[in-house]
Parts: C-alpha cells; structure tokens; sequence
C-alpha cells in the first residue's frame, strides 16, 4: 500500500524509535509510506529526537511542530494535510506495528491493539451511548465488535484519504479522547463501513503521554471531550460523570491511595463548577494533547 503515516506525539521520546523501527520494517515488506510527524511538546524533543532515527532507518519524514499544544485532532488534520498519498494510517507514537493488511477497502478499519503481554485491548464498540458508559466503568461489559457500524480506537486505523476529507476529518474541538468516536459516529451516518482489520495489529503501551502530565488534566480533557459528544444529554452526562468521579474518591479511599482519591475528588469539584453549575465552554490546555 501507499501510506501517509499520521503520527501527534507529546514528549514521547522514549517510546518514538521503536515505532519508528516498525514501520522500517513494514517497508521492507514492501508497504510505500511517508511519515508526518506533528509535534505538540514543548521545544519539539521528540522530533528532535525521531529525525536522525528515521533518516538511519531511510524512512521519508516531514515533522511539524505545535509547542503551544494545539491538541490530537487538530494535529492530525494539520498532517495530512501536508501529505498526498490515497491511503491514511493513524498510529500513537506509543505504539508499534506488528502487521499492516496488503489492501485496503473503502472503510474504516480499526487495528487490534495488544498490550505488553500480547493481550488484546478492548479499543472499539458498536455505538457510545450514556448506558454504554455506565456499562464500559462499572461493569465492565465487554463492548461487540464493530461490524459495519461503531468505533475503533484512534491509537491505530486506516482510511482512505478521499474518505477522512469527505467525513470532514476529525473535529477540531476534541482537544483530546473522544475523537476517534465521534469519527466513527459520522461514518456509520454516511454510510463508511467500521470494523476491526485482523491484519491491522500493533502492540501499544498506552497513555505514554498523558503519564507525563498531572493525571487530574487528561481525566478533564476526557470529561471535556465527553461532555461534547454527548451535548444532546449533557445534563445527564454531568450527572454520570460526578456519581462516577464520586464513586471513585470512594473506592481508591478505601484502598488508601490518597493521589488517586485527590485527584477524582478535583474532578468531581471540576464537573460541579463545569457542568451543574456555570454552563460555559471550557478549553482544555496545557495537557498531553497527544496519544492516548
């Protein structure tokens, strides 16, 4: 396949190489790509640290740099639109490919995720809804595969390049987490099958970049996100998300973990402030902005 490798990183330096390895190796297995790598951290350290990799490696790749944090989505619309080959793949920069598929159909096709161990994560569903929610935290309910319709996870999927556009790619108000559905969503409304590629599979780590960062900023960048795709219920969803955050101060009270209890009770303040009481919109900043 011909690709254009979308790639949003947040001081992800320590994790870059091994991506970058893989998709040298995918190359050799005769995959043509160009990498685009945009670079929300501050002073770009990752990019720095990526491009002599990728130029011993003889990987084709243009960085992009955002040190004021412009977010996941809008990074990754601003990559491709730097690129031209017809195909799309949209990888974390925690992550790396173990296979890429030898074609690819007009859809929307979302990667198995493994984690360290070779597990499979749960990275995908048939549809988001405030019941979904409740099911995926408390429960634990195992979401369907996607088989037409649903969502997969943004760490890793493929498109056609004609496809994403005609989508209107990603929306740029997601500053991060809640994207990848919200894609999903207005494929399934324009008719762009969703499902799971068996041949699409990287291991990935997993929050790499918002580890980096005071845990309580991507638990509100979640929320934020969230709250916006669920606007047309938000009232409930507000309501959901501080009996969640309440639950929680609860739990990792009892188990005595105090930075985790602090940080769910900050949240609970937050959606109280946010969401019950003053209604504004409110800009996420200062986060990873990068994979999840």
């Amino acid at each position: 396949m011909d690709l254009d490798v979308i790639i949003v990183a947040y001081k992800n330096e320590a994790t870059i190489e091994q991506l970058l390895r893989s998709l040298a190796t995918a190359m050799e297995a005769g995959h043509r790509m160009r990498v685009f790598l945009h670079d929300n951290g501050p002073e770009a350290a990752t990019a720095a640290h990526a491009a002599p990799v990728a130029a011993s490696l003889g990987l084709d790749m243009t960085v992009q740099e955002c040190s004021k944090n412009c977010g996941f989505a809008r990074g990754c619309n601003s990559a491709v639109a730097l690129g031209s080959a017809p195909v799309l793949l949209f990888l974390n920069p925690d992550a790396h490919v173990v296979s890429l598929p030898e074609t690819m159909p007009d859809a929307l096709l979302g990667a198995v995720v493994l984690d360290g161990a070779g597990r499979q994560q749960v990275t995908f569903g048939p549809r988001r809804r405030l019941r979904d929610e409740a099911l995926l935290r408390w429960a634990r309910r195992r979401p369907r595969v996607p088989t037409g319709a649903g969502y997969v996870s943004g760490a890793c999927f493929l498109i056609q390049r004609q496809s994403f556009v005609q989508l209107g790619m990603f929306d740029d108000r997601y500053f991060m987490y809640y994207e990848d559905i919200d894609l999903g969503r207005r494929a399934a409304v324009a008719g762009l099958p969703v499902r799971l590629e068996e041949h699409l599979v990287i291991v990935h780590s997993g929050g790499h970049s918002a580890a980096q960062e005071a845990s309580l900023r991507s638990m509100t960048a979640s929320y934020e996100s969230g709250r916006l795709f669920h606007e047309a219920s938000e009232s409930a969803y507000d309501l959901f998300c501080f009996v969640d955050a309440v639950l929680r101060v609860v739990y990792w009270g009892a188990r005595r973990e105090r930075r985790e209890a602090e940080a769910w009770g900050r949240l609970a303040r937050h959606v109280v402030r946010r969401g019950l009481v003053n209604r504004r919109p409110e800009v996420v900043s200062g986060g990873p902005g990068g994979p999840r």
